[in-house]
């Protein structure tokens, strides 16, 4: 009920928040926040007890042969674990599925990277891909790969 209320709290601000001058919602933030709800309602009925994966922070303005953050992620009945990494940091929050819906909400709010291409899993609904690029081509990619169900990656 929590995770409803909340989503709910963020959605109701994030159409507030998104209105052009005229005070109407943008049509793009409502229909990328009503994905995201739809995807997160997804993963809240589908994740599972215990799963891995490994998330990647790619910033696009720096030199191409940069390889980008990476951090394996491990969630089980003990809790959250996840390797020595500055991902967390390069994307403002912590590494768990739940953060990254929070995180994604909060850029779509500021729109200050106006491309932005997102992506969910079709079976469990967390985010597979995020890239988002302000006017002049600087912006990141967020990646989660090797998502796997009760085991190491």
């Amino acid at each position: 009920m929590v995770r409803f209320t909340l989503a709910l709290l963020l959605i109701t601000v994030a159409v507030l928040s998104a209105c052009s001058s005229d005070g109407t919602p943008s049509t793009a933030v409502l229909t990328e926040l009503s994905e995201l709800e739809r995807v997160r309602q997804l993963w809240n009925e589908n994740e599972p007890e215990a799963y891995q994966y490994v998330i990647t922070w790619r910033c696009l303005s720096c030199t191409p042969h940069v390889p980008g953050e990476s951090a394996l992620v491990t969630v089980d009945s003990t809790g959250i674990k996840h390797s020595a990494s500055t991902v967390g940091d390069a994307t403002g929050s912590r590494l768990t599925i739940a953060a990254a819906f929070d995180w994604i909400v909060e850029l779509v709010l500021r729109d200050f990277y106006h491309r932005r291409e997102i992506s969910y899993d079709p079976t469990y609904g967390y985010p597979v891909s995020v890239r988002a690029q302000d006017s002049v081509g600087h912006g990141f990619v967020l990646t989660v790969t090797d998502f796997q169900l009760d085991g190491p990656v």
